[in-house]
C-alpha cells in the first residue's frame, strides 16, 4: 500500500478523507480503497473461520477495546481522559 490513508470523523459531524495528509473528496477516497479491493459499499465480504466466534466470546471491555482500535478513537484516549478529569474537577469545585 502506498501512501497513508485516513478517514476522520470529527466531533462536529463531518467526515474528512486524507491521503498523505492531503484532504480529498469521499468519492476519491472510496475509489482509492477500491484499487486495493476494499469495496466499502459491498454488503458481502469474507469473514475468516473463527473470527465471529472469537469476537462473540469477548468480554464487554475487550469488545470496547476492539471497536476503539477499529474506529481509531483509541488515539484520542489520553485527551479524552484529560478533559474528563478537568470536567470532574470543575464539578467538584461547584459542590
Amino acid at each position: 500500500v502506498t501512501g497513508v490513508q485516513t478517514c476522520a470523523l470529527p466531533i462536529y459531524g463531518s467526515s474528512q478523507f486524507k491521503i498523505n495528509g492531503r484532504q480529498i473528496t469521499s468519492d476519491k477516497y472510496i475509489k482509492k480503497l477500491a484499487e486495493y479491493n476494499i469495496l466499502v459499499n459491498c454488503r458481502n465480504f469474507i469473514v475468516y473461520q473463527g473470527d465471529v466466534q472469537n469476537i462473540s466470546t469477548r468480554s464487554p471491555e475487550e469488545l470496547t477495546t476492539l471497536f476503539e482500535q477499529i474506529s481509531g478513537s483509541c488515539e484520542l484516549k489520553e485527551e479524552y481522559d484529560r478533559l474528563r478529569e478537568i470536567g470532574r474537577a470543575s464539578c467538584r469545585e461547584r459542590v
